[in-house]
C-alpha cells in the first residue's frame, strides 16, 4: 500500500510535469553480488532545466555513478521515469538500480509558511529513502572506497582525481558518512513562474509578468499579494485578471497587476493548480528600507561621509574609487577592489549573476587614459568568462566625478564603444536613492541596452575625430 504522503506528491507532480518537460538524473551506485544497489539518486524534471555539467557515466570497479540528461520528452515517458523513481528505482544503460524496496519511506520538506512567511518554494519535492542506513551502510559498503578506487578513476576517461572529486562533480551526499540513508530526491520544476526582469513597480500599482511553458492550463494560475513580507495579516488580495500572450518556442508569458497603496512592501504568491510555485518577495523602490543602508548607516550616520567623497570634486583618485565601490553595494551590487594594477578599478557581479566592470575618474584626462583600457578589460574577461562557461553577460562603466557639461559630448562616443559614462550627475541620482532597495539586474539590462543602442548610431567626430580612442 502506498503510502499517503507519496500518493499525494505523485498526484502534485504528475499535475505539473508536461510535455516536452526535461529530465536530469544524478546518480551513484554500485553492483554488489549481482545486485545493482543504490547509494544516491537526485532526479529533476523541468521546462528549463539548467546545469553546468555535462552528461556522463563512469564504471570503476564496482561502483557506479553519472549523469544522465533527456531534453523535451513526451509526458507519459516523463511519468514512467517518476514513478520508477518513486519506487526507489533508477534505470542506468539498460540496467535497473533500485533501492532497499521493502524498507522506503517518503520523507517530504517541510514548508514552515507561517515562521518564514518570505520563503520561496520554487519546486515539488521528496526522498524516497531507504531505512538501512548509519553503521549498518558502513559495515556493508567501506570496503568499496579505498585508494584502488581513487586510482581507477583517474585512468580511464571521462578522468577523475579520485572519489572526492567524483561526489563533488554530482553534488550528491557522502555515502562514507554514518549520518546518512541511501535515497532519491525526487524535484518537480513548476510550468510557470515569475518573470522578475519584466515585474516591477509603477507608483501604487504592482506589474508582474509570468513566464509559462506553452502547454500551461490558464485557469489553473492564480496570483495573489500580501502586504509586508515578514507580516501575515490580513487576507491575501487577488490581483486583477490575468492577461495571457502566446510567445512561441514552446512557452507564453502573461501581465496582471494590482494596486498596493501606501505599501512598502508586498509579497506576490503563485499557484498552479493551488499548489504554491512561488513566493516572491517586491520591496517598493521609494518606500522599502534598504537593509544596506541601515547596517552601514550606524557607523556614519546619515552616510554624510561618504557622500562627502562621492560628490566632491578634488578628492583623491582612490578614495573616489572606494566611495564608488559602497555607492554601488548600497544599490545591491556586489563589488569588489581590485588590488591589481593591470584590472578594472571595481569587479561587481549582480544577483543574477551578471558581470559590471568600473573604473573611476577625478579628471577628464584620467578618464580618457582609463577608458581604452577598459575597454580591452571587458573583453578579456568576456572571454574568459565565455571559455570557461559561465556566464558572460558584461558591461562597462566609466565613472566620473565632474559634471555632465563637461563631458557632454565625449559621452556619445564613450556609448559607441559600449562604455556607459555616469557623471556627477548620475552618481548624484544614484545616491538619492540609497536608501530604497536596488534592482541591480534590472540597472545592468539597463545599462546594456544603453550601450547596444548607441553602438549602433552614425556619430559624426567631435573636432575631426573620436576623442576617446581606444588605439591609446
Amino acid at each position: 500500500m502506498e503510502y499517503t504522503e507519496t500518493a499525494a506528491f505523485r498526484t502534485d507532480s504528475h499535475a505539473w510535469i508536461l510535455d516536452d518537460y526535461s529530465c536530469e538524473i544524478r546518480y551513484l551506485a554500485h553492483k554488489d553480488a549481482g545486485k545493482n544497489v543504490l547509494f544516491f539518486a537526485s532526479v529533476r524534471f523541468g521546462w528549463r532545466l539548467s546545469s553546468d555539467l555535462e552528461a556522463f557515466h563512469k564504471g570503476a570497479l564496482n561502483l557506479v555513478a553519472g549523469v544522465i540528461r533527456m531534453d523535451k520528452l513526451p509526458r507519459a515517458k516523463l511519468r514512467e521515469i517518476f514513478d520508477s523513481a518513486l519506487s526507489g528505482n533508477i534505470q542506468i544503460q539498460e540496467s535497473t538500480f533500485s533501492l532497499n524496496e521493502d524498507l522506503l519511506e517518503c520523507r517530504r520538506p517541510f514548508q514552515p509558511v507561517d515562521a518564514v512567511p518570505e520563503r520561496k518554494v520554487e519546486f515539488l519535492q521528496c526522498k524516497m529513502v531507504s531505512t538501512l542506513g548509519g553503521s549498518q551502510v558502513m559495515e556493508s559498503w567501506h570496503q568499496i572506497f579505498t585508494p584502488a578506487l581513487d586510482a581507477e578513476l583517474g585512468r580511464h576517461e571521462p578522468l577523475f582525481d579520485g572519489f572526492d572529486h567524483l561526489l563533488h562533480s554530482l553534488d550528491l551526499p557522502d555515502p562514507r558518512l554514518r549520518n546518512v540513508s541511501p535515497h532519491v530526491e525526487v524535484v518537480v520544476e513548476p510550468p510557470a513562474n515569475f518573470d522578475m526582469e519584466r515585474s516591477g513597480w509603477d507608483g501604487d500599482r504592482l506589474k508582474i509578468a509570468i513566464l509559462a511553458h506553452g502547454a500551461t492550463s490558464w485557469n489553473a494560475v492564480t496570483l495573489m499579494g500580501r502586504d509586508g513580507p515578514k507580516t501575515m495579516r490580513g487576507p491575501l488580495k487577488p490581483f486583477g485578471g490575468i492577461e495571457w500572450i502566446a510567445s512561441g518556442e514552446g512557452k507564453q508569458s502573461a501581465w496582471s497587476c494590482t494596486s498596493f497603496p501606501g505599501a512598502r512592501d508586498v509579497t506576490a504568491i503563485l499557484k498552479i493548480g493551488g499548489l504554491v510555485a512561488s513566493r516572491q518577495p517586491f520591496p517598493h523602490p521609494t518606500r522599502a528600507s534598504n537593509a544596506r543602508y541601515v547596517a552601514i548607516e550606524k557607523n556614519d550616520p546619515e552616510l554624510k561621509k561618504l557622500q562627502l567623497l562621492l560628490l566632491t570634486p578634488g578628492q583623491e583618485a582612490r578614495r573616489f574609487e572606494q566611495a564608488v565601490a559602497a555607492l554601488l553595494f548600497l544599490r545591491g551590487f556586489n563589488p569588489g577592489l581590485s588590488m591589481n594594477t593591470d584590472s578594472a578599478d571595481i569587479v561587481m557581479t549582480t544577483p543574477g549573476g551578471r558581470w559590471m566592470l568600473v573604473e573611476c575618474s577625478v579628471t577628464l584626462d584620467d578618464a580618457r587614459k582609463k577608458f581604452s583600457k577598459l575597454v580591452r578589460r571587458r573583453a578579456k574577461v568576456f572571454d574568459a568568462l565565455k571559455d570557461s562557461s559561465h556566464s558572460s553577460e558584461v558591461v562597462a562603466c566609466l565613472v566620473c566625478i565632474l559634471p555632465g557639461n563637461q563631458v557632454a559630448n565625449p559621452s556619445d562616443y564613450l556609448r559607441k564603444h559600449e562604455v556607459q559614462l555616469w557623471t556627477k550627475e548620475d552618481v548624484e541620482r544614484e545616491w538619492s536613492l540609497v536608501r530604497h532597495p536596488g534592482y541591480p539586474d534590472k540597472q545592468f539590462l539597463e545599462i546594456a541596452k544603453a550601450v547596444s543602442d548607441a553602438a549602433s548610431l552614425n556619430l559624426p567626430p567631435s573636432g575631426g575625430e573620436d576623442p576617446f580612442d581606444i588605439s591609446i
